[in-house]
């Protein structure tokens, strides 16, 4: 079968909103060249179901956010850690214990308020992995390996690039679907050999959840104790 490439007219509009007036490569056929490629005898035009795919990956724009599920016993922790913490500082302890109560307060919060922030965000030309600390973008033709990690229930995405990687855990929403998006906006090379059984082997990780209510359970006891003593 002979093939050829086509050209600007051949393809859907917002393909050829990327396409390189100078050449008659647009600039899809870089990153899906198997895909492009057609019947140069007997077509024109691309298949319809590649024009949609490859239209639903120029214009991706997904947002993944920490589980809801772990969510809520987080922000019920952190309105009940108030009061708790307000009567520490109240009662008049000397200063080295102050100092290490409102330590322990700052990087509760912290640590609550960067996981209630967090996301990642993933468009066809950039990822990004925001915090509390801000966004860190990773251009997807800077992309050298996406693969997969799993330690005991901890499981991660991994993101290299050749200046540093970047990790995914599994405690954000849709991991599969995390990873189908990666492996939607990078080449094929780059996809790690663990990647594919990390999206057929996902853990739930249920001691987080677990232990964020346990957190919310003891510090009701702590308030309850505190201010309506028997």
């Amino acid at each position: 079968m002979k093939h050829g490439y086509l050209q600007r007219e051949s393809f859907p509009s917002c393909l050829q909103q990327r396409y390189d007036p100078g050449g008659n490569i647009p600039w899809i056929y870089a990153r899906f060249p198997k895909c492009i490629k057609y019947d140069a005898q007997n077509s024109t035009q691309l298949p319809l179901p590649i024009q949609q795919l490859l239209c639903n990956i120029i214009n991706m724009n997904r947002i993944y956010k920490i589980k809801k599920t772990l969510k809520i016993p987080m922000i019920l922790a952190t309105l009940i850690s108030i009061p708790i913490f307000a009567d520490v500082v109240m009662r008049g302890f000397k200063i080295t214990t102050l100092v290490m109560a409102l330590s322990l307060m700052v990087l509760f919060y912290l640590l609550t308020l960067n996981n209630l922030l967090r996301k990642v965000r993933i468009t066809d030309s950039e990822v990004t992995i925001s915090g509390i600390f801000g966004p860190r973008r990773i251009p997807t033709r800077e992309i050298t390996l996406i693969d997969g990690m799993t330690m005991g229930t901890r499981q991660f995405i991994t993101i290299a690039t050749k200046k540093r990687s970047y990790l995914i855990p599994n405690s954000f929403e849709g991991l599969a679907k995390i990873i189908d998006d990666l492996m939607s906006v990078s080449p094929q090379e780059t996809h790690g050999k663990a990647l594919d059984f990390l999206k057929n082997n996902i853990v739930v990780r249920k001691s987080d959840i677990v232990g964020a209510w346990i957190t919310v359970i003891l510090l009701l006891i702590i308030i309850l104790v505190r201010y309506f003593p028997l």
